[in-house]
């Protein structure tokens, strides 16, 4: 958009008018649009890029073993706890709007949810828990039923922008990253969990607002989470009750997953590498084995265009943790490219592109 401002005086002398669409901008906070303007007027901004993804099953050595519906513009996706469904993330297309989807795995039927980029699934598969509108606009952590009304619920009333991470499965917390809309503390960010029972939020950890992947262990007991604490986006394990804390990643990770039975954890090196790393349970602590390299997974391009950087997971582990189920290109990808606005003050024609 733009309008008319007079630097002088410090007021607007006009109404605001649109100049383009589907401009790209950062996720989750939602505050950095992918534009710039010189001083004789000329805008150049990124377009959003929108590519088809066809949702496909790989084993363990990365080998193809069937396709899940049509291809379609997936960015993310998470299996609800029965692994019969999943909700998956899709970008506006001619035929749904931008948001939240139930898919039927046997079926290949995606069914419209709610208009929000992050969720999760509650531990009964009835509920979602998902990033919504809240406080001056900013995202809030909100709760709805699959069925029904699908009356959303808000749970959280600051004044930060969140993002839904995850549900325990003992069902008492849900967890989130937030961001504090403060411009004075805009590099603020940080994990935090939800008691249900009195709707408390707790901090758990301080991670960068760009990566704010993280997962409850199954036993709800451990939090693993992307962090840029030791200088480099690696995965970590804390325990949010007692705040033992360990490293997973040995060079690089993010987007950590575990298994349903809490003895393995997934997550994707810096190349995009699938990692596996088993999970002893030993009393209060844990101990990681050193992690094994699985296969490659192309990463959707999110929001910002870049591969991958949007908190919404691009694969999920099948219950048993011997297949991935993971977003392959489906024909050729939007070339990258910038769009330059020219003249668009000359008159109701409109900007030259």
């Amino acid at each position: 958009m733009a309008r008319p401002f007079n630097a002088q005086r410090g007021v607007f002398t006009g109404e605001p008018s649109p100049l383009a669409e589907r401009v790209r901008i950062n996720f989750p906070a939602g505050r950095y649009a992918e534009i710039s303007a010189a001083r004789d007027g000329t805008v150049v901004y990124g377009p959003e890029r929108t590519a088809l993804r066809q949702l496909t099953w790989y084993g363990r050595n990365g080998k193809a073993s069937g396709t899940i519906g049509p291809s379609d513009s997936y960015r993310g996706l998470r299996f609800s706890p029965d692994g019969k469904r999943a909700a998956v993330n899709r970008a506006a297309s001619p035929s749904h709007s931008a948001g939240i989807a139930v898919l039927d795995m046997a079926r290949g039927i995606a069914t419209p949810l709610i208009g929000a980029f992050w969720g999760a699934w509650s531990p009964d598969g009835e509920r979602v828990a998902y990033t919504g509108g809240g406080l001056l606009g900013s995202p809030k952590v909100q709760v709805m039923p699959i069925s029904g009304d699908r009356k959303g619920e808000q749970l959280t009333h600051s004044e930060g922008s969140e993002a839904v991470l995850d549900w325990s499965g003992d069902g008492r917390y849900i967890l989130y990253s937030e961001r504090s809309n403060n411009v004075a503390a805009a590099g603020q960010s940080g994990l935090w969990v939800l008691r249900l029972a009195d709707r408390k939020p707790m901090l758990v950890a301080q991670v960068p607002p760009q990566h704010p992947t993280a997962q409850f262990s199954p036993d709800s007991h451990w939090i693993a989470y992307a962090s840029r604490e030791s200088g480099r986006l690696e995965v970590y394990v804390q325990g949010f009750s007692s705040g033992r804390k360990w490293q997973v990643s040995d060079n690089g990770g993010d987007h950590p997953r575990w298994r349903k039975d809490g003895n393995e954890m997934f997550y994707l090196a810096p190349d995009e590498t699938l990692m596996s790393v088993s999970v002893r349970h030993n009393g209060d602590s844990l101990e990681f084995t050193s992690p094994t390299a699985l296969f490659k997974i192309s990463l959707p391009v999110a929001i910002t265009g870049t591969p991958g950087e949007d908190t919404a997971y691009p694969y999920d582990v099948s219950l048993d943790g011997q297949r991935v189920l993971a977003m392959a290109p489906a024909g050729e990808s939007e070339a990258q490219t910038l769009v330059v606005l020219s003249n668009w003050q000359a008159g109701p024609q409109g900007p030259v592109r």
